[in-house]
């Protein structure tokens, strides 16, 4: 399963949780501890929010509330976790941006911002080569950084979590080019192996390689990216370039 301002998140944690116990709550029983929500707010409003914020975080209700045990009945009035505080102070921050948004807009269309805006159905929203580039520097260079990328494209793919486009690894091996030219041709190689006719790709390892001194290669893989797109005006004439150079 999949799991938006970051506030919104935590705070659609929180509430969310309840929703299936809620649910089976007598209609009658009062709701208690209500601090972001109106007293007015029916058993059936909040239940139907907290599913909201179930579907944007990927969440479940212990994310927030405590439980009393496996399995167990969340206590919804409890504050115990610092997560629920939390969830509480990204709901305030997502209705004043929702509150400011229209006079910075200049116009009143409908436009808000929901949990899922950030969030994308995990609980804490990060770029897709932000956590590859964090597995790169900690778990042992690019291998470990393609390892991470498969692991959540595996588990996401198809989904809006991350970005697994024909442009993300290439992205990342544009921004570690400059310093970590090994790591970018690495991506690079990887991005191959789901789109192994991205132009794209071959043009970007051209690029690489010729940085590197590898003319040669990067005369090669320039030639497979004008079979792939032969219309590109951009890669014919970096061949052309590079061959006569």
């Amino acid at each position: 399963m999949t799991r938006v301002s970051r506030r919104i998140g935590l705070l659609g944690v929180v509430v969310l949780f309840g929703l299936p116990v809620l649910a089976q709550s007598p209609a009658e029983a009062p709701l208690t501890n209500l601090q972001v929500f109106p007293e007015t707010t029916t058993r059936a409003q909040l239940i139907r929010t907290m599913n909201a914020f179930n579907e944007s975080l990927g969440v479940q209700c212990s994310y927030c509330h405590v439980t009393d045990g496996p399995g167990g009945r969340p206590d919804f009035a409890s504050d115990e976790k610092p997560t629920k505080d939390i969830a509480r102070r990204m709901v305030g921050f997502r209705d004043n941006i929702n509150e400011e948004l229209p006079a910075i807009l200049g116009k009143t269309d409908g436009t808000r911002v929901l949990c899922s805006t950030c969030h994308r159905g995990v609980p804490i929203p990060r770029q897709i080569y932000q956590i590859v580039f964090d597995a790169t520097a900690n778990g042992g260079g690019p291998a470990a950084g393609l390892a991470r990328f498969r692991e959540l494209r595996s588990e996401f793919y198809g989904g809006q979590s991350y970005d697994f486009s024909e442009g993300a690894l290439i992205e990342m091996a544009r921004r570690s080019a400059a310093e970590r030219a090994d790591d970018a041709m690495a991506y690079l190689q990887g991005n191959l192996e789901y789109y192994p006719e991205s132009a794209r790709t071959y043009r970007a390892l051209a690029q690489a390689k010729n940085a590197m001194g590898d003319k040669a290669g990067a005369i090669r893989d320039l030639e497979r990216a004008a079979q792939l797109d032969p219309d590109n005006a951009h890669i014919s004439a970096e061949l052309q370039q590079l061959k006569g150079a």
